[in-house]
């Protein structure tokens, strides 16, 4: 538990909306998609990046491309 050495929170887990599988009943009951029993798991965060804007589908691109190579 705690801080590791670069000061971030090893207990922090921030949603990337990557996938959510829930009922019409817990959207219902809870007014939000996350439920009583998350199941959670740990992308990258090379894999994780959000677009919310053109620019950061174009970043995101740009990541790509320096990663794994290829045309753009």
């Amino acid at each position: 538990m705690g801080a590791n050495m670069a000061g971030k929170n090893e207990n922090f887990h921030q949603p990337n909306s990557n996938l959510y599988i829930f009922t019409r009943e817990t959207l219902e009951s809870r007014r939000n998609r996350i439920g009583e029993r998350p199941l959670m798991f740990e992308t990258d965060p090379m894999e994780s990046w959000d677009i919310d804007e053109e620019t950061d589908f174009q970043f995101a691109e740009f990541l790509y491309h320096a990663n794994f190579g290829g045309e753009k």
